[in-house]
């Protein structure tokens, strides 16, 4: 969220699903229940650093514990990508306040373990790899001098250090004549595994420049869902996704799709957030399919596509019309261990923008979701 507020040929553009094909879309999340919250104080501080910014979340089950990254671009003394790792307990079933403890950071560097500079990423999404690799996504800064594209990157999940970079399509670089590319603050916010670990997902938060507009009060924006070959790196396929139109309509505002959290190859859970500081934040929780959705790989815009079929979304929750609950910055969210009753167990987190006073939300829910 701001803090300010290789084209292929049409036959190939609008060919089906890359690899294992969905045969089918039908809903299999079934209820949703919301099972409390905790929060982590805004000053809190791990080995000298600032705790916040938390923008992406990843369950590691080998240890039981998660791994969050901060968005942070970094200062001095501040290194940046960071990722926090956390204990977050459920007593009786249920997050109660006091849930969320730290257990210490990990500095991401560069291959040969030096500090990456301050300013050049701004980490947002994180899934850890079958091997315990960490993935991490990141915005990249496309109004920057020289502009800085969005990336994928992996790191050895013991030492943190810089090990490879997914392969990022062209129509995603920053282009200035005529405009192309990410939008600033509106990359890629998500990051998720699929089950098996052979494919890796991101999405842009708002549509590519050449693709449609950012979302506004009256309309949403079509962002790109990004799939990647875990192991070459290479992207396998591209779809739309249509994100809501802002819910607020005073003041700054913004909203857009803010993760991705995979079910299986064809279904994800999606989080999308809006917000206006006349209306607050409108968080939404959908069910997401590609089963029949146009692969749009390699188009370089999708604005002359005939007959594109977006992902399919079924809202499962709005977190507003919980009672007695305000959600925050939510963009963050991850699967836990299952429940004692065999629900899964999903958790959400906020970005509380680094400021001090404002805490760092968690929520926990409980999902039933058909094998």
């Amino acid at each position: 969220m701001r803090r300010d507020l290789v084209a292929l040929a049409l036959l190939l553009v609008l060919a089906g699903p890359v690899g294992a094909s969905p045969v089918n879309d039908a809903p299999i999340v079934s209820e949703v229940t919301f099972l409390g919250q905790a929060t982590l104080p805004g000053n809190a501080t791990v080995d000298g650093t600032r705790v916040g910014g938390l923008s992406g979340i990843a369950f590691d089950r080998a240890k039981g514990t998660y791994l969050a990254i901060s968005d942070d671009k970094g200062a001095p003394g501040m290194p940046a990508p960071r990722a926090y790792r956390l204990a977050i307990d459920l007593d009786d079933g249920r997050l109660k306040p006091g849930g969320v403890r730290l257990e210490g950071v990990l500095e991401l560097t560069r291959a040969d373990g030096s500090r990456v500079p301050e300013g050049s990423v701004d980490a947002e999404g994180i899934a850890l790899g079958p091997s315990g690799d960490i993935v991490i996504s990141a915005e990249g800064m496309p109004n920057a001098s020289p502009p800085v594209p969005p990336s994928v990157d992996r790191f050895d999940g013991a030492t943190g250090r810089y090990r490879r970079s997914m392969d990022v399509p062209t129509a995603y670089l920053p282009g200035a004549d005529p405009k192309r590319g990410v939008r600033s603050n509106l990359a890629f916010e998500s990051l998720t595994i699929i089950p098996g670990g052979r494919f890796l997902d991101t999405a842009t938060e708002n549509a590519l420049h050449q693709d449609g507009p950012a979302a506004g009060v009256e309309h949403g924006s079509p962002c790109r869902i990004l799939r990647f070959d875990a192991d070459s790196g290479a992207p396998t396929a591209e779809y739309v996704y249509e994100a809501d139109p802002i819910a607020g309509k005073n003041g700054a505002k913004v909203a857009g799709l803010v993760e991705l959290l995979a079910i299986d190859e064809s279904r994800w859970l999606a989080l999308e957030r809006s917000f206006s500081t006349g209306s607050g934040f409108t968080v939404r929780l959908y069910e997401a399919s590609n089963a029949g959705a146009t692969n749009i790989l390699g188009a370089p815009s999708i604005a002359s596509l005939a007959d594109l079929v977006p992902v399919r979304k079924r809202l499962l929750l709005d977190l507003g019309t919980l009672e007695g609950f305000l959600p925050t910055n939510l963009e963050a969210m991850a699967f836990g261990p299952d429940l004692a009753d065999g629900r899964k167990l999903l958790i959400l987190m906020a970005d509380n923008q680094l400021m001090a006073f404002f805490p760092s939300q968690f929520v926990a829910l409980g999902l039933t979701i058909a094998p």
